[in-house]
């Protein structure tokens, strides 16, 4: 384990860390900028984000009138490309296209039917950078904009 007292960078590098507790003012800048010198391995570098086996990317958005975001993790923005068509643009980007996209757009509870729009994404608009949310009514077939639209993607980055 780590010695009680000071901490240095190559203190890190060479001893494992299980729990630590910092005293105000124990650590200040200069500390920081060692520490964040030192090439970290094993869980933390590991992490990206959150790991493999968690979401990368996730949206909730208004898809009427203009396209607000309204709450997500790492996205930069979604841009409307038509009706019932978004491209939802990562902050981070994946590793490759080979990432799986999930998503919903409810119909909402007074809309006077129970039907609700189903989401796709065409393969080619799926690249590192973004992914396309695609919202199809479910009775008639027609591409729909609706006012509550989530997506989400898991995969490497």
């Amino acid at each position: 384990g780590l010695p009680t007292g000071s901490v240095t960078a190559d203190t890190l590098a060479t001893n494992s860390v299980d729990s630590a507790e910092l005293i105000d003012g124990a650590v200040d800048d200069s500390h920081m900028a060692a520490m964040a010198a030192t090439k970290l391995t094993g869980t933390i570098a590991d992490a990206r984000l959150g790991g493999d086996k968690v979401c990368k990317t996730w949206v909730s958005f208004n898809g009427t009138g203009t396209v607000a975001i309204i709450d997500s993790h790492n996205v930069s923005s979604v841009t409307d490309s038509g009706t019932g068509d978004y491209l939802v643009y990562h902050d981070t980007d994946m590793a490759n296209a080979n990432y799986c996209i999930f998503g919903s757009a409810p119909k909402g509870p007074y809309a006077g039917s129970s039907s609700n729009s189903t989401i796709c994404q065409p393969g080619e608009l799926r690249a590192t950078t973004h992914f396309s949310i695609y919202l199809v009514d479910s009775t008639g077939g027609t591409t729909v904009d609706r006012a509550s639209v989530y997506g989400a993607s898991f995969g490497d980055q």
